[in-house]
């Protein structure tokens, strides 16, 4: 640096990649040589790496100890991604980093399961009176032998649609909408709502239930749901984001229609779905109908070059390794590829 900043007691880093963050957060590190004694309030944040989302959580486990381990005097950390889409998570499943904090009183963090919340919360940070923590995974309950009765009071109020929008009767000069979302398997639910015309540059977790509405300015979207993405779901998509550029997909359910254009059986023919500004596709924890849905080229057309992230397994089968007809045409239009092998983490808990 140019100058000595002696006043300077607060740093917001925005990082890229791991490779800059780890380098970042070493003792080699110059930024740590000059501001580790001074810096009271860290707010570190990022776009996802998306090539390994598994070997990016240890590694930002160990960003997090670095942190904590060099940056000797700081009481305020702040450690998520930037974005609530697509968000990263560290976990110490597979590896538990040595830190600890004498100084630190307040913590913001994503982390994978509840017991990654819990070795935070095992008396390392001592001095820590404010944690703000996103639990991507909770397990159920397992038997436990020391626990001969335990009962649960369920009074839980599921909120209609109707609910949330007789919360905006004051709203008379905006169109709200609003859409709410249960999901049983997950035992969780969620609601959307805002004002119309809608402004921001991404829409998070949709599902089948999103409104028939046009988003001029939405380029980057991610799909969850646990009832099935069909062939008409992802027409209505493209036309309510016509400037569509990053989309993500969440959905191990199988496809009830699978429908084909210019196919040969009874089935009517469909036209092919084309995304004309689409360049990032990650398809995470899918069924094969949804590698199919976008390699095939009786299905989908895209106008760009895109970068791909897929499991390992399913571009093998829906490609049957690289050699399906069927799947050459949108193959090639992939420029940039990320295979990564799921990995059961249930076992490591």
């Amino acid at each position: 640096l140019a100058a000595e900043y002696c006043n300077l007691n607060q740093l917001n880093i925005f990082c890229m990649n791991e490779e800059i963050d780890i380098q970042l957060f070493t003792e080699k590190s110059r930024l740590l040589h000059i501001f580790q004694k001074q810096i009271v309030t860290l707010c570190v944040s990022g776009r996802r790496v998306l090539s390994d989302r598994y070997s990016e959580m240890y590694t930002l486990a160990n960003i997090f100890s670095n942190i904590l381990l060099n940056f000797i005097n700081l009481l305020h950390l702040k450690f998520y991604s930037l974005y609530d889409y697509n968000a990263a998570y560290l976990s110490f499943v597979n590896q538990s980093p040595m830190f600890f904090s004498s100084t630190l009183v307040e913590l913001h963090i994503n982390v994978y399961n509840f017991n990654d919340c819990l070795y935070l919360l095992d008396g390392r940070l001592h001095q820590l009176h404010t944690l703000f923590v996103k639990v991507f995974h909770i397990l159920s309950l397992f038997h436990s032998p020391d626990i001969t009765e335990l009962s649960f009071v369920n009074e839980m109020h599921f909120l209609s649609n109707k609910d949330i929008q007789d919360t905006f009767t004051d709203f008379k000069d905006y169109e709200v909408i609003s859409s709410v979302d249960y999901f049983p398997n997950d035992g969780s639910s969620q609601s959307h709502f805002y004002t119309y015309p809608y402004t921001l540059r991404h829409y998070n977790n949709i599902t089948n239930n999103f409104p028939r509405r046009l988003f001029n300015y939405v380029q980057v979207v991610t799909l969850f749901d646990e009832r099935s993405f069909e062939y008409e779901f992802f027409m209505r998509l493209v036309q309510a984001f016509p400037c569509l550029k990053d989309l993500t997909i969440t959905n191990s359910e199988p496809q009830k229609h699978k429908q084909y254009s210019n196919s040969n059986d009874e089935n009517q023919d469909f036209p092919i779905i084309e995304y004309p500004h689409l360049i990032y596709l990650n398809l995470f924890e899918i069924h094969d109908d949804y590698a199919e849905q976008f390699l095939l080229d009786t299905k989908t057309c895209f106008l760009n070059n895109i970068r791909l992230s897929i499991d390992d397994d399913v571009i093998q089968r829906v490609t049957q390794n690289f050699t399906r007809d069927a799947t050459r045409n949108n193959y090639s239009k992939v420029k940039t590829l990320y295979r990564y092998q799921s990995v059961d983490l249930s076992k490591y808990c």
